[in-house]
C-alpha cells in the first residue's frame, strides 16, 4: 500500500473519437433549423392570432357597453372576470408575437434569406 501513496503520478485520459459532448450529432441542433421549419412555425403560431384578436374586440366591445353578436356563457361570471378574460387575451397575443419576432431573429441569424421568412 505503500508503494501506491509513494508514486502521485496522475493519469490523463483523453477521448480519441469526435462526437460532441452531449452526444447528439451536431446536425439535430436547434439552431440548425432550414427555411421550411421557420415557415411551418412562424405560420402556426400567425395562424393563431385571429382568433385571439376577435376575442379581444368582443371583450372589449362588452366591457364598453357595446351590444355583442355572439352568445357568451356567463354561469355566474362578473364584469370583472371579463377584465380579467382580457388581460389573459392581451398577455396572450403579445406573447405569440414575440415568439413570431424571437423566431424571425433566430432564422436571420442561421442564414435563411429575409424572402423566406414570414412577416
Amino acid at each position: 500500500m505503500r508503494e501506491v501513496h509513494r508514486n502521485s503520478a496522475i493519469s490523463t485520459f483523453s477521448a480519441t473519437n469526435n462526437k460532441p459532448a452531449n452526444g447528439k450529432p451536431a446536425a439535430t441542433a436547434k439552431g440548425n433549423k432550414d427555411a421550411k421549419q421557420y415557415q411551418n412555425e412562424i405560420k402556426r403560431l400567425q395562424d393563431k392570432l385571429p382568433p385571439l384578436d376577435e376575442q379581444i374586440a368582443q371583450l372589449q366591445a362588452a366591457l364598453n357597453g357595446n351590444t355583442v353578436n355572439t352568445t357568451r356563457h356567463v354561469g355566474g361570471a362578473k364584469i370583472d372576470d371579463w377584465r380579467d378574460e382580457l388581460v389573459r387575451a392581451q398577455n396572450q397575443r403579445d406573447d405569440i408575437v414575440a415568439k413570431i419576432s424571437a423566431l424571425q431573429d433566430e432564422a436571420r441569424r442561421n442564414g435563411v434569406p429575409a424572402n423566406l421568412i414570414p412577416e
